[in-house]
């Protein structure tokens, strides 16, 4: 579960590192702070999907022993997938107004 929780980590700091450059025109200030919780919440989220699909039903154990690569692969994806969508939106609407 550790290293799930380091994940999200990553995932946030690899977002605040690219959050100007997927975003032009705007500023860290702006972007930055939001673009970490969005792909800190989406990582969060994307292990908890990952321990529900690998854990059986009916049973509450440690997340680290089922769901370890599937917990740290999904959090990746759903960090990223969240970042992408928040990026997405702020492009739209930078050219839009």
């Amino acid at each position: 579960m550790i290293l799930i929780g380091f994940t999200w980590i990553f995932v946030a700091l690899a977002a605040g590192f690219l959050a100007t450059s997927a975003m032009p025109g705007r500023t860290w200030d702006h972007v930055g702070p939001l673009a970490i919780m969005v792909a800190s919440t989406g990582a969060f989220f994307g292990s908890v999907l990952a321990y529900f699909l690998f854990t059986p039903p009916g049973r509450f154990e440690d997340p680290s022993s089922p769901a370890i690569g599937a917990g740290v692969l999904f959090s990746i994806l759903g960090g990223l997938g969240a970042f992408g969508a928040y990026a997405f939106s702020e492009r739209r609407q930078s050219t839009s107004a």
